[in-house]
């Protein structure tokens, strides 16, 4: 096995009681790849039918059977499915204020990891509403969760967590190798605040995942001792960054007033994300490849031209994030890849309705499929 395949999944679901057509799609794609690991990182998300989270709906839709001849000719079916390997999440409250800081949480942030049945051995207990622990996996193959934690923003209460954007992280251990997975929800407004976010979640998890494996040396056979940074980062979410606009008044017609443009041409052009201008990703070495569709779009209606506000239909420019336009790839999924182990396959926008055709959340989904090289 010189690579595994895996699929990355994130949305922002907008705290909405996903309906089951959502799950049912995303299965099903992620079922056509056959991965060997599944990452799952959902934003202002909640727990639906039966307290369930997204990720184990999808998950548990994921099973499928292979066929295999022993040394006799004889046909053997095997049914494979996928396991937690990790699963965590952090309580939000989305339009955070001092009001409502002490509150219950309105949603989380969530980051769940699943690896293929016939990859792994379970040992243990599994609790489904206090999180998944998976033990061990067997010694043969050899994924494993070495840490995990959590990082909030707590800048706008200054010593206090605004309990609203930051992330979760995960390192692995893949016949190896580390790999460190983040998955976050930056702040949308203020570009210092996501340069710290990105910074501090990186930290965190590298400082984790370097103290396991100094600890642990013999296990990662790769591993330079002279390395500064893990080489292997995978950084996904709502990452909020609009598309900017040179000149402003230049995009915001051409947005408005289309003839015909596809969402690629915008992005293409002005998307910060995957032209590799945004400086806290160029800063820790994490590129991403351009989406063909939009994955955010907030327009003005009807209601808002009643109260002055724009005209209806139009794309909207908010003074609060320096005029940029609420719209753009803000969605997506990249990879610090200083090894050169990931060999990008395909990255995929996905529109999820309602069996009636309605939008569920304003974020479109963004699945990233690649392989993951353990050679070497």
């Amino acid at each position: 096995m010189p690579s595994i395949r895996c699929v990355a999944f994130t949305w922002n679901t907008a705290n909405q009681n996903v309906p089951k057509e959502a799950p049912i799609q995303m299965a099903s794609y992620i079922k056509s790849k056959r991965p060997h690991l599944v990452i799952v990182n959902l934003q202002e998300t909640v727990r639906t039918w039966g307290g369930e989270f997204v990720s184990e709906r999808i998950a548990k839709r994921l099973d499928y059977n292979i066929y295999t001849e022993d040394k006799n000719g004889n046909r053997r079916k095997e049914k494979l499915s996928y396991l937690p390997l990790m699963q965590d999440q952090m309580g939000v409250i989305t339009k955070c204020s001092k009001k409502n800081f002490v509150n219950d949480v309105s949603g989380y942030t969530h980051l769940a990891i699943y690896v293929r049945s016939d990859l792994c051995q379970i040992k243990g207990s599994i609790g489904a509403r206090n999180g998944y622990k998976l033990d061990r996996v067997s010694k043969k193959h050899r994924i494993n969760i070495i840490a995990k934690g959590v990082v909030r923003d707590g800048s706008l209460f200054k010593k206090r967590a605004t309990r609203n954007k930051g992330g979760l992280y995960a390192c692995l251990e893949v016949f190896g190798h580390p790999l460190v997975v983040v998955g976050a929800h930056l702040d949308s407004n203020h570009e210092d605040n996501r340069l710290r976010e990105v910074n501090e979640l990186c930290r965190a998890a590298e400082n984790e995942a370097s103290k396991y494996i100094q600890k642990h040396r013999t296990k990662f056979r790769s591993w330079d001792d002279n390395n500064q940074r893990i080489p292997s980062l995978i950084f996904m979410g709502d990452l909020n960054e609009r598309l900017v606009p040179t000149p402003m008044s230049s995009l915001k017609n051409t947005l408005n007033n289309r003839n015909g443009l596809p969402d690629s041409f915008f992005i293409n052009n002005y998307d910060p994300i995957s032209r590799n201008e945004v400086p806290h990703f160029r800063d820790q070495g994490v590129t991403f490849e351009s989406t063909e569709y939009m994955t955010y779009e907030e327009r003005f209606d009807e209601k808002d031209e009643k109260k002055g506000k724009g005209r209806s239909g139009e794309v909207m420019f908010k003074p609060k994030r320096n005029g940029k336009p609420d719209a753009g790839a803000l969605d997506n999924i990249g990879f610090r890849d200083d090894e050169r182990r990931f060999n990008s396959l395909d990255i995929q926008v996905h529109e999820l309705l309602t069996v009636k055709g309605d939008k569920i959340s304003d974020h479109r989904g963004v699945t990233r499929d690649f392989e993951f090289s353990i050679n070497h």
